[in-house]
């Protein structure tokens, strides 16, 4: 009986390291996930990554005007995209349009 018990209580110990464990695995990806953010938002420049909808926001471009250059129609969905995912979408040279994003920021 008194095994039975050990058994349950080493197994019900193993089970709660596991969930802690993976709690703590999470906050580390949140943690790294906040801190490229951050590193992102920072430049003053537009990069790939950046989602339709942060450049619109932050660098005040028109959202027309940005979505007709990736050749994108004016749904909430699209604003979820990255720049670099619009490029692959519609086969554009994501360089090039980023560039051009970039000459129309600094004016």
């Amino acid at each position: 009986m008194k095994k039975r018990n050990s058994i349950k209580i080493i197994s019900y110990i193993a089970v709660l390291l596991v969930l802690v464990l993976l709690a703590l695995y999470f906050l580390h990806r949140a943690r790294m996930h906040q801190q490229d953010f951050r590193n992102i938002t920072a430049t003053s420049e537009i990069d790939a990554t950046m989602t339709i909808g942060f450049v619109v926001r932050k660098f005040g471009i028109p959202e027309d005007e940005l979505l007709k250059e990736l050749q994108l129609s004016n749904v909430h969905w699209n604003k979820r995209y990255t720049i670099a995912d619009a490029c692959k979408k519609n086969k554009l040279d994501c360089k090039a349009v980023v560039d051009s994003l970039n000459k129309k920021v600094t004016k």
